[in-house]
């Protein structure tokens, strides 16, 4: 029997997080995990909303915990996840169909799953509303083409944050990616890019920027095709934050310096004296020779366009070929704060 009293228990109960389990193993809810402990446990869980708004679901999830899960949640917030193995090919059983019911709710939504689930999951949720919605993840955990999702009909100014990892998302109208503060691409197709970003253009005859706001960008490879980037749609001017992490060398490309190039010049268009921390790493020879030569040539010239940079981390880099040096960097950025050089070669 549980000898604390009700309060410090509910406080004991408040810090366990879905988080701390690894995905195929984590239970539904903090709620279905701990309400069997012992009867004072089941009725300070049942009465605790808050411990039934991070919902986890699998494959297997049965229905009737997810029932439960979502009346003891009592109306509020709800931060989902799918997630499925990486060598799952079937589809989300009837506890998603539960879940999507209550898309009003979604203030995060996060999936992680192969492609052909991914696709169908999506499907199923796209076309409504999401009012709620301040962040989106989706990952597709297998190899092979990106998966193409939407569009989307997101309808909310509070919807902060994107991650599209092997995924390009569109949406039905630029504006509904106009309150974004943070972007992450990662595993993705030039191609596709293109399609997501011409497309939101040509959508509204205007080539007003769809990330409008946008503060915090990471792009990560690998990048594949060797199609050009014909339009960005960010607002350069309101980037604070640029991440890039390689490799980029292309995967299926008669030119292996087209990645890298486009890369680059995607690169100089986005690194403007607004930007305050600017991280690179895992780049090979060629495209660390590309970057460089595209965003700090003239040298001279440097100092001025990064004049608002607080951080520089480069990690990883060969410098070799690029006409840079491991010494030459801090001459290059002399009003940085912060200059970390890790495992940078020549």
């Amino acid at each position: 029997m549980t000898l604390l009293n009700n309060d410090v228990l509910s406080e004991v109960i408040a810090f366990l997080r879905l988080d701390d389990w690894p995905p195929s193993v984590r239970p539904f809810s903090i709620g279905s995990l701990v309400t069997d402990v012992d009867p004072q446990w089941h009725d300070i869980v049942l009465r605790e909303a808050g411990l039934w708004t991070d919902v986890f679901i699998t494959p297997d999830s049965p229905a009737a915990v997810t029932r439960i899960a979502l009346h003891n949640s009592q109306g509020r917030e709800l931060s989902v996840t799918f997630w499925a193995p990486a060598n799952f090919r079937g589809d989300f059983n009837e506890s998603s169909r539960l879940v999507v019911e209550q898309i009003n709710r979604w203030h995060k939504i996060s999936i992680t799953s192969t492609h052909p689930p991914l696709l169908h999951l999506t499907n199923q949720f796209m076309h409504r509303p999401m009012p709620r919605l301040t962040s989106m993840e989706l990952f597709r955990s297998d190899t092979g083409a990106v998966v193409k999702c939407g569009p989307f009909g997101l309808y909310t100014s509070a919807f902060k944050h994107l991650v599209l990892n092997g995924v390009v998302m569109r949406v039905r109208l630029p504006a509904h990616l106009s309150s974004v503060r943070s972007l992450t691409i990662a595993s993705t197709d030039l191609r596709m890019l293109n399609q997501l970003y011409v497309n939101l253009a040509t959508d509204t005859g205007n080539e007003t920027p769809a990330f409008a706001a946008l503060e915090h960008l990471t792009i990560s490879g690998p990048i594949l095709g060797e199609h050009r980037l014909e339009y960005w749609s960010v607002n350069p001017s309101t980037i604070r934050s640029l991440t890039l992490r390689g490799p980029f060398t292309t995967l299926r490309s008669s030119n292996s310096d087209t990645v890298p190039h486009e890369v680059a010049n995607l690169m100089k268009y986005l690194v403007t004296a607004r930007l305050q921390y600017l991280e690179v790493s895992n780049l090979g020879r060629t495209e660390t020779a590309a970057l460089f030569n595209s965003l700090f040539s003239p040298i001279q010239d440097v100092s001025s366009r990064v004049s608002g940079l607080h951080a520089l981390t480069l990690t990883s880099l060969d410098l070799r070929g690029s006409g840079f040096s491991r010494a030459l960097i801090p001459s290059l950025f002399p009003r940085a704060i912060s200059l970390t050089l890790t495992d940078v070669i020549g």
